[in-house]
């Protein structure tokens, strides 16, 4: 009954996260869209907005005003103190994470543009210059590029993409990496320089034993952080390098990662597919949902619920026909849908049904 209501419901559903605006444009554009942007026409590309519906919201504005002031020496006291300390959000966000997602991109007007990203290069520039020593920098530096690369690219398919947008991709990449590449040499390491690395090593499609040795020294150098796995599923879809069913059989392997967090990292991968790739995973049901289950109450004990976590908690286990689960997931919610795991539509459709259903079984 599930999957025929969701083939019905639900189709691909935008994530949002570190190069979250790349990613979004991969993800969202129209097979024939023609998006490059040397177009006669190109499509606008929008900037992303801090959302007063997160944990973090709050910490995003300062970083941004910061950097527009040019608070570098702030932005990187803040930077070691919630990398050293391992510093978490409600929900489980990391704080550096969060941070990096703040500067790599256009924060706060409506549409991405030339002029736009010139000045926040220049910013970054300076921040580099006046702090080179500055890991953060480095690696702020490095996403930029790349986000600015895909700016120029544009938002279509690889058959919609002019010549002179792919040149102009790839020469940003390869600044990206060079800045990754002298980040290496510093003495401060941070976990986001593996996943500002991982994209790359999928955007330059590295041979998958390179991509694969890159992804386990990235989870040996921090096992609890998450965003790594995100990195590898995307990498595991076909648009990129892999095969059907290559999102699942990959959690097989998140199911052993060696950390306290194993079941907390388990469910946010489980979570990551199903509010973002459901639509391509060939055995849904394959997911261990009681492990998943376990890791969203240890979640919950130890970092605390917000409200994304709980739209896709609700998600995952109608999706497994948890009725109890499902039932209790959209009582909490309420009205409150999250636009980043449901359409309004789609939730109001899945609500209904997961609650109907519920109280039916359960009738008295």
């Amino acid at each position: 009954m599930f999957v025929a209501l969701m083939s019905s419901a639900f189709g691909q559903i935008s994530c949002t996260r570190v190069i979250s605006t790349v990613r979004q444009m991969a993800q969202e554009a129209p097979e024939n869209s023609y998006t490059s942007q040397s177009s006669k026409s190109p499509k606008l590309i929008k900037t992303l907005k801090v959302r007063d519906d997160r944990p973090f919201a709050d910490f995003q504005r300062e970083i941004l005003a910061d950097f527009k002031n040019e608070n570098f020496d702030a932005i990187d006291q803040k930077a070691n103190q919630a990398r050293r300390g391992k510093e978490r959000f409600t929900g489980g966000y990391w704080k550096i994470n969060i941070l990096y997602d703040a500067l790599a991109t256009i924060y706060g007007e409506e549409f991405q543009t030339e002029q736009r990203w010139k000045t926040h290069l220049e910013t970054a520039l300076k921040w580099k210059q006046k702090s080179p020593d500055s890991v953060t920098a480095r690696i702020v530096l490095a996403q930029s590029y790349t986000n600015y690369g895909w700016f120029a690219r544009g938002t279509g398919f690889s058959n919609t993409v002019k010549g002179e947008d792919q040149d102009k991709l790839n020469e940003r990449l390869e600044l990206a990496e060079q800045e990754l590449k002298d980040a290496e040499k510093l003495k401060d390491k941070c976990p986001e320089w593996y996943e500002a690395m991982l994209f790359l090593a999928m955007a330059r499609s590295w041979d998958a034993a390179d991509y694969n040795k890159l992804l386990a020294e990235a989870v040996a150098f921090e096992p609890d952080y998450y965003y790594y796995h995100y990195s590898a599923a995307e990498n595991s879809l076909p648009r990129w390098s892999g095969e059907a069913g290559d999102l699942e059989r990959y959690a097989e392997s998140v199911a052993k990662v060696d950390s306290p967090e194993q079941n907390i990292i388990y469910y946010l991968y489980a979570s990551f597919l199903f509010s973002n790739y459901y639509s391509h995973l060939t055995n849904p049901q394959s997911i261990n949902w009681e492990k998943a289950k376990q890791g969203y109450k240890e979640l919950e004990k130890k970092y605390g619920i917000d409200k994304k976590r709980l739209n896709q908690y609700s998600f995952i286990a109608a999706a497994h026909e948890d009725m109890p689960e499902a039932y209790q997931a959209f009582r909490k919610i309420g009205d409150d849908w999250d636009d980043e795991v449901y359409a309004e539509k789609r939730f109001n459709e899945l609500k209904s049904w997961a609650i109907a259903r519920y109280e039916a079984e359960n009738k008295k």
